[in-house]
């Protein structure tokens, strides 16, 4: 059984909607990303080739719909990494035909072995998928390695997943079965660079967490980053302060369902705390708010399923469980 404490910040915004657009375009796709979308073994990707646009130069006020500069890539365009020579898996052995596998039926058998409990042959096959270019397999392998979801936790390695996929689908239309994991992408990135990585290459920069969020925001049209946005822009955090241009990105959040960006006009904070049944294997089966703000408390059921438990019984064995958890928003000043 376990208590978290997770503080989600929120910032007041009153200036209205029409009074003055935001820069660039703020997307139409209507992404909301209340939580990291969810995999199943059916997704397919496109398999249609794409031309990401070219970088924007470090340093530099943020273009409308420049994509930022990655680590390690300072040419002014995107690498476009080389397909990776086909292969078989490997060190673990696979189910289906003796021929190499192709990228989709990786993803899925991967899929498949973690959902059957085999973890080291769930991420090597997720791992054969990914080198050879399938989007929502670098996806599920960043998002294990940045939560220390059935891995140990490597944010660092999740990076480098999640760089992955945003080098190489950073202009794919909206609608296409990756274009939401690659907008998560976006946001997970941006917040890396708001603090840096310890122990890693990867030093705090809130002009290029800026740059993502308004990449994000403006061409995926990603909740989440637009939300992101009007928060450094209305503390002036990564670039200059521009509470008109907060307020509409934050107003843009809001209406499409992202619950902190709903919480800002009320002043809603303080603790939710939620009753959390836990089975066997970990996951989260059912939440039910016992006390706090009902939109708070959305919120947070979006964050706890997340969460992955481990659970113990008698002699060591896993058994169903329930717990109580308490999810803490502070609004500041």
């Amino acid at each position: 059984m376990r208590i978290s404490d997770h503080i989600i910040p929120a910032a007041l915004f009153t200036v209205g909607l029409g009074l003055v657009s935001a820069f660039g375009f703020e997307g139409s796709g209507g992404q909301n990303s209340n939580a990291a979308p969810t995999v199943g073994v059916d997704v397919m990707p496109r398999t249609s080739a794409v031309t990401a646009p070219a970088l924007a130069p470090p340093n530099v006020a943020v273009p409308t719909l420049a994509v930022p500069n990655m680590p390690g890539n300072n040419s002014g365009t995107m690498r476009v990494p080389a397909p990776a020579p086909s292969r078989s898996i490997g060190p673990v052995p696979l189910p289906g035909p003796s021929h190499a596998m192709t990228a989709a039926e990786a993803f899925r058998t991967g899929m498949q072995l973690l959902q059957a409990g085999d973890a080291k042959g769930g991420v090597s096959a997720l791992e054969y998928a990914a080198e050879h270019g399938h989007p929502i397999a670098q996806w599920k392998l960043g998002r294990m390695f940045a939560d220390g979801d059935q891995v140990g936790r490597d944010e660092a390695r999740a990076f480098r997943f999640f760089q992955e996929l945003v080098e190489n689908h950073s202009d794919d239309s909206l609608g296409t079965p990756q274009s939401r994991y690659v907008a998560n992408a976006f946001v997970t990135l941006g917040g890396y660079y708001l603090a840096g990585i310890a122990n890693s290459s990867i030093k705090a920069n809130p002009q290029r967490a800026r740059d993502l969020f308004a990449y994000a925001a403006s061409y995926l049209g990603d909740a989440a980053a637009q939300y992101r946005l009007g928060q450094m822009l209305l503390e002036g955090h990564g670039g200059p302060k521009d509470p008109w241009q907060a307020a509409r990105w934050l107003k843009l959040s809001a209406d499409k369902g992202y619950y902190p960006a709903q919480a800002l006009p009320q002043h809603l904070d303080g603790p939710v705390v939620l009753q959390v049944w836990v089975a066997r294997d970990g996951t989260v089966r059912d939440v039910k708010l016992i006390r706090g703000y009902f939109a708070l408390g959305r919120a947070a059921f979006d964050a706890v399923r997340q969460w992955r438990f481990k659970p113990y019984g008698p002699n060591g064995r896993p058994i169903d469980f329930q717990t109580v958890v308490t999810v803490n928003f502070k609004y500041p000043g």
